[in-house]
């Protein structure tokens, strides 16, 4: 047989150090597993293929005095099945055993009376090496959570023990679990138990996930311990809001921040905080990279620790600036409205199929205000077409003068010495025409002079009178 041979059947020896002809395997979990100290534990995978038709049993058997099964002993598989189980065994504690390779006997009672003998290989570690000299040994037993939300505190425990009267002094401890990381300096006594916790506080967003936790210890250059857990960080969201208010003449602005801080996208729907009659005069802004609207809604979306902000603008300025107009509109209306009121009515009181040859001509002067005006004259005029005749009604106020000219018609005038508050006075004369007058006849508004308290003349004027209208 050939070296080369010899090399590779001793390596398969090392990785399957228990093979069956009955296709039962026993394996090391990994390389190293069935190489422990004197009190730890030996970890193997036990693969069954039970290629009969039926179910069948399989039971393991150590010696009992020097050996304890950790694992379960009995295994069930169903027929034609594959299956494979953890088998944990370790020494008695009161049976020491010194450095060294040990096969240990595997007794497989089946279910069907089959008996098969196996040999585990296990290697027992020294604490010494060279010349009597003891080497680190440290065991470390890590309680890490199976799964974090990290708006909670990451605590991590580990369980340290030094397995010979070696003092340890600056042992490294290192846990990396990629978006959180601790180096720490640890002392050891001879033969000494500690327990460590660590706190990790991650306040940026981390994807969910499985992500792997790394432990390690090393001292003087020398690895000991190099343990690997794995650690959900779960799926959170959390939408943090700030909102700030600035106004300035009539217009506030309204910034509400919104920031996932979060590990998850979200979507956040927004809307106008406000009542019926504040939104006609509001408008809106949206910074943000995806945002869409529907009615009076806004669907913001926002990646974990993205930012966006929500901006209201409420403007009075417009509404303000029309009522503003309206009140001083108004209030110059009022106060520069003429105080007293004309108006001019005609009356036909003549008229047949050739036309019109009479009418009655009816002079209003009302005072609007509470104040009293003096020196009030009316003036108006008619068409040369027609003659001027005073009105004969009695109480009716007759014209101080009546001018006849060549070129402005008649120009009829009343002289009143006062017209005081809320008064009215009306002036009448008739018109009769020199020739019928056919349609519609356009006459010169009439025009009124008066003076307030402290002598002040002011004009007024109606507009042009149409025969059959009332005009003011």
């Amino acid at each position: 047989m050939s070296k080369k041979l010899l090399i590779l059947i001793f390596v398969l020896l090392l990785v399957l150090p228990f093979a069956s002809a009955y296709n039962v395997i026993l394996s090391p979990v990994e390389e190293d597993s069935h190489k422990i100290y004197f009190d730890e534990t030996a970890k193997y995978t036990l693969s069954i293929n039970n290629s009969e038709p039926y179910k069948v049993i399989y039971t393991l058997n150590v010696n009992p005095s020097e050996w304890v099964i950790e694992s379960l002993s009995s295994f069930a598989v169903e027929a034609n099945t594959v299956k494979k189980f953890p088998f944990n065994i370790k020494s008695r504690i009161s049976n020491y055993k010194s450095p060294g390779t040990y096969h240990v006997p595997v007794t497989i009672q089946l279910s069907n009376n089959k008996v098969l003998e196996k040999d585990l290989i296990i290697y027992i570690k020294s604490f010494k090496e060279g010349y009597g000299e003891y080497i680190p040994a440290v065991s470390i037993d890590a309680l890490v959570p199976s799964e974090i939300d990290l708006r909670n505190k990451l605590n991590i425990q580990l369980n340290l023990r030094n397995r010979n009267i070696l003092e340890i002094e600056g042992m490294e401890l290192e846990i990396d679990g990629g978006f959180f990381y601790k180096k720490d300096y640890i002392n050891l006594s001879a033969l000494a138990q500690k327990t460590v916790q660590y706190n990790f506080e991650v306040n940026e967003p981390v994807a969910p996930g499985d992500y792997n936790v790394r432990i390690k210890a090393k001292y003087v250059n020398k690895s000991l311990v190099d343990l690997q857990k794995t650690l959900e960080v779960v799926p959170y969201s959390v939408i943090d809001r700030s909102k700030t208010e600035t106004s300035h003449l009539f217009r506030k602005t309204i910034v509400s921040k919104l920031t996932n801080n979060g590990n998850i996208p979200k979507k956040v729907i927004t809307t106008l905080d406000s009542s019926w009659y504040v939104r006609i005069f509001s408008s809106v802004d949206v910074e943000a990279d995806v945002v869409e609207r529907s009615g009076g809604e806004w669907a913001i979306t926002l990646e974990p620790g993205e930012s966006a902000n929500f901006i209201v603008y409420e403007n009075y300025r417009v509404p303000l600036t029309i009522l503003l107009l309206l009140v001083l509109g108004t209030l110059g209306y009022f106060l520069y409205r003429p105080a007293i009121v004309l108006q001019k009515q005609i009356v036909i009181t003549g008229k047949d199929a050739e036309g019109i040859s009479e009418m009655k001509v009816r002079l209003f002067a009302k005072n609007r205000t509470s104040k009293s005006y003096f020196n009030l004259r009316i003036i108006d005029k008619a068409p040369s077409i027609a003659t001027v005749i005073k009105s004969d009604s009695v109480g009716v106020l007759e014209p101080t003068k009546i001018i006849p000219t060549d070129k402005k018609g008649t120009i009829i005038k009343w002289d009143v010495d006062s017209l005081e508050a809320y008064e009215e006075r009306i002036f009448t004369y008739t018109l009769k025409a020199k020739l019928k007058i056919i349609g519609n006849l356009s006459l010169p508004s009439v025009k009124a002079k008066f003076e307030d308290l402290k002598g002040d003349e002011r004009t007024v004027q109606s507009s042009k009178a149409i025969i059959g209208a009332k005009t003011h």
